[in-house]
């Protein structure tokens, strides 16, 4: 038996798999340590935190346990805090040329 976790991303309830709850967990305290000093880093980090509940709940039911394979196709799928931020500030600049 695996132990599991409550938690809540962006207003949504889930159960996740202990080891699944704390990958989460470092990937979403990355993303606030990329944007803790950024203009909006916090509306960021919530806009990231609500595309993670969307992905989710694109493969399952939010009552199901969410798996550490999930959670890592989805982190694999996002990519790191670093490659977002590079990605967000390729567009700012393409928007401002």
């Amino acid at each position: 038996m695996k132990e599991v976790k409550k938690c809540s991303i962006s207003g949504i309830a889930f159960t996740m798999e202990a080891d699944a709850f704390q990958v989460l967990s470092r990937y979403l305290e990355s993303l606030n340590d990329t944007y803790r000093n950024t203009d909006g880093g916090k509306e960021i980090v919530e806009d990231i935190e609500a595309r993670i509940a969307e992905l989710i709940l694109s493969h399952q039911d939010n009552s199901k346990v969410v798996e550490l394979s999930l959670v890592e196709e989805i982190i694999a799928q996002m990519g790191s805090a670093e490659a977002i931020r590079e990605r967000s500030e390729e567009h700012t600049s393409e928007l401002q040329s």
